[in-house]
């Protein structure tokens, strides 16, 4: 696995990922960088949902899931 080094730009962000957060990643087990990534994705759906609900303050719990269902499935956030 190629890792950004501190003077790549890391994927999708515009600023150089310093060289002490590259080593603390490399420096992580597969299963270890893969918790840390599936938090990232559970952090996104929590604010997700939560951005749905400001959004439609009307909807159900059942209609909120069913739209992240819909998000999720169909490739969009």
């Amino acid at each position: 696995m190629n890792l950004p080094t501190n003077r790549a730009t890391a994927y999708g962000l515009n600023e150089p990922m310093p060289a002490v957060q590259v080593r603390a990643i490399r420096a992580m087990s597969f299963a270890q960088r893969l918790a840390v990534g599936m938090g990232f994705i559970r952090s996104g759906r929590r604010l997700k949902r939560a951005a749905l609900r400001q959004q439609h303050p009307d909807w159900t719990d059942e209609e909120i899931a069913n739209e992240m269902r819909h998000l999720t499935t169909n490739g969009r956030t």
